[in-house]
């Protein structure tokens, strides 16, 4: 049977100094069950600055789809700075913790400003993941919470043009991932130092003479002869200390270069433009020719000097 009281106007229930409850609860054959209070219409809940309404239940079910926190907000910004959800963790189980309650926060906060990567503009408000502990400070204070995802999007839309990522941070750092340099293949993705070290290591090549190192205590193979006698530029130490290309033999015998370095550096130029790590004092010989490099390759400047060897007699 269904109780009715119809009222014209306003309805008001008020009780001094007590609490109003509807109680639906009741005994049904020795199991406590509970009935619905629905409520047809607005459902207005007014309370002081300092009371906290409370929502007891095992699923809280809302069909909105959209929430509306600080609903009412006056001021430029949030006045408090920042708001959002809230969850109860108990006692924080992290140290140094143990002994303080703590809380773990998703909010929008004000204070916290962000750079626009793309138009380079600077905003004010940032979303925030963190754990509080109200009352602690130092380490046991707030602190970054983490976030486990597998995809960041910087469009706003699906049809919206693609940002910029900006990371502000002092390292960007892959951890507990077995040999993540295995994995790099794709032509987007980004290498650790690791993969840069294998990658240089699986495609050295003999190249151009680096700058001079630290002195070897180690003497290295007696130069080759000259072909003519002729005391070449001291060839610069290079990266693996490899010994340059035999010159052509000579009959006219010429001093012996400086141990440890070769006279000779380099295969002969294809052309006088050279190749790309060319640089001044290299030097090069074949059957006909002694090369000479005098300025550093750019690509289209001529930088190698040839000289014609003379047949070997008398000088005339």
């Amino acid at each position: 049977m269904t109780n009715v009281i119809r009222t014209t106007g306003d309805y008001k229930i008020k009780t001094v100094e007590g609490d109003i409850t509807l109680d639906t609860l009741y005994d049904d054959g020795g199991t406590d069950s509970y009935k619905t209070v629905r409520v047809v219409g607005d459902l207005v809940v007014t309370g002081s600055t300092t009371s906290t309404t409370t929502i007891s239940s095992t699923n809280l079910e809302i069909e909105d789809n959209l929430i509306t926190l600080n609903k009412g907000e006056t001021g430029n910004g949030i006045t408090l700075y920042q708001s959002g959800i809230s969850i109860d963790r108990g006692v924080d189980s992290d140290p140094p913790n143990e002994d303080w309650r703590s809380t773990a926060v998703f909010a929008f906060d004000e204070r916290l400003d962000y750079t626009d990567p793309t138009t380079e503009t600077n905003y004010q408000g940032s979303f925030v993941f963190k754990v509080e502990t109200p009352g602690a400070t130092g380490p046991a204070g707030p602190r970054l919470a983490g976030i486990r995802t597998n995809s960041i999007e910087t469009r706003l839309t699906d049809t919206s043009s693609r940002s910029k990522l900006y990371l502000n941070a002092d390292v960007i750092s892959v951890e507990n991932v077995e040999n993540y340099q295995d994995n790099v293949g794709d032509y987007n993705d980004i290498p650790n130092v690791a993969w840069v070290v294998g990658y240089v290591t699986d495609n050295a090549s003999v190249g151009p003479t680096g700058p001079s190192g630290a002195a070897s205590t180690v003497a290295g193979p007696t130069g080759n002869t000259g072909p003519t006698g002729w005391t070449g530029p001291t060839g610069w130490t290079g990266p693996t200390g490899k010994t340059g290309p035999s010159g052509a033999a000579s009959t006219v015998p010429g001093p012996t270069g400086p141990t440890g370095a070769s006279s000779i550096s380099v295969s002969a130029p294809i052309d006088s433009v050279g190749t790309l790590g060319d640089t001044e004092g290299m030097t090069a010989i074949d059957s006909s020719f002694l090369y000479l490099c005098v300025g550093t390759y750019d690509g289209s400047s001529h930088i190698w000097v040839k000289i014609a060897l003379t047949t070997v007699g008398p000088w005339s």
